[in-house]
């Protein structure tokens, strides 16, 4: 039973949203006007008492609604247009998950993978059970609805979409090509279909969602090709199989402005190291490179221990990868290919990032000369 004919009227009205914003206030006035000539002569206890269930109401005056079920190329693209929507904060976080895992932060790391989650999970059930619609849908002019008319729900949005979680949606799509409505397999189940919304937007919402999908494509395109980049890096090259690593610390940066000054052997067990400093007039880089059967764990113990990194990148193949990451003072880079692993650092007030991009493609090219 309802308190107040008002909080009865906001549900009928939630009922009745995919009729057409007058016809809905029409609906609105009528009743309200009809129940309060009732209150006032029997009493609201007995009219709220008896008012009806506000979906079945609202299937009687939804009976005569056009529903036009939706072609399959405006629904592919209000899908694409929602993926594109979701690709951007998906992004963003997995960007800071990067860096959760340089600063071995474990509960940014878990928040993050929940926030991916409840993204991929909640973002079409919510919007279609709160709006009836996804930003795609409402781009495209479609709706989600019950068969009979009445608007989706919370339930018949998730179940809708659990091919979506599962990777059956492949499947899924394909009951749209033969069941009637064009509904997919879990349309049909959760009783929805997709239809061409009779409640056309106005212009001025169209030009807003234009804008957003505009700025979220393009957002997410710059992240997505700066995360391909971050992540994709070629690793650098290194010398023949017939280079000593004295051979291989004969390296050139005078154009660069710095000259080699004394070598340092490391005492190992298991192969060979030297390193040095290249310095010139206001700055300085260290440079170390082994030749031996643990590469990958030298170059391990080299960038161990740096804890406040700023960006980093790890790319670990079968044997060969790199290590690019920043502190708050340093830019540090280092790559093993073989038996080969080679580790360049410098101060971050000496070399500007593409300075030192500049610097490590310039030792990764003298090295691959080296045979």
């Amino acid at each position: 039973m309802y308190r107040s004919l008002e909080m009865y009227l906001r549900d009928l009205e939630r009922e009745l949203r995919l009729l057409p914003a007058e016809r809905r206030q029409d609906i609105i006035q009528q009743l309200r006007g009809d129940y309060e000539a009732k209150i006032a002569e029997q009493g609201a206890a007995k009219v709220l008492g008896a008012l009806p269930v506000p979906a079945e109401l609202a299937r009687e005056f939804a009976a005569d609604l056009p529903l036009k079920p939706a072609g399959h190329l405006r629904r592919i693209l209000a899908f694409a247009l929602d993926i594109l929507v979701m690709l951007l904060p998906i992004l963003a976080v997995l960007w800071l998950l990067v860096h959760a895992v340089a600063w071995q932060s474990t509960l940014v790391l878990v928040l993050g993978i929940m926030t991916i989650i409840g993204i991929i999970v909640l973002y079409f059930p919510l919007t279609e059970g709160m709006f009836g619609r996804t930003a795609g849908k409402f781009f495209t002019g479609l709706l989600v609805t019950r068969e009979d008319g009445r608007p989706c729900g919370f339930a018949e949005s998730f179940l809708r979409r659990i091919p979506f979680w599962f990777n059956l949606l492949l499947i899924d799509a394909i009951f749209a090509l033969f069941l009637a409505g064009r509904q997919r397999a879990f349309d049909r189940v959760a009783k929805t279909l997709v239809v061409e919304n009779p409640t056309k937007p106005r212009p001025w919402m169209i030009a807003v969602i234009t804008v957003l999908l505009v700025t979220v494509g393009s957002l997410g395109a710059a992240v997505g090709l700066g995360m391909f980049d971050w992540f994709s890096g070629s690793v650098p090259p290194v010398p023949g199989d017939n280079v000593s690593v004295q051979q291989a610390m004969n390296l050139d940066l005078t154009e660069y402005g710095l000259q080699r000054g004394e070598l340092d052997s490391n005492a190992l067990s298991d192969g060979e190291a030297l390193s040095g400093q290249w310095a010139g007039p206001g700055r300085a880089v260290h440079i170390s490179i082994y030749r031996g059967p643990s590469p990958r764990t030298m170059l391990a113990m080299w960038t161990s221990g740096d804890s406040l990194r700023m960006m980093s990148r790890a790319i670990n193949l079968v044997d060969r990868g790199l290590n690019q990451y920043r502190t708050n003072s340093h830019h540090k880079f280092g790559w093993y290919d073989g038996d080969w692993a080679v580790y360049v650092q410098t101060n971050r007030e000496m070399f500007s990032p593409s300075e030192f991009r500049q610097l490590v493609r310039s030792i990764g090219e003298q090295l691959a000369e080296m045979n």
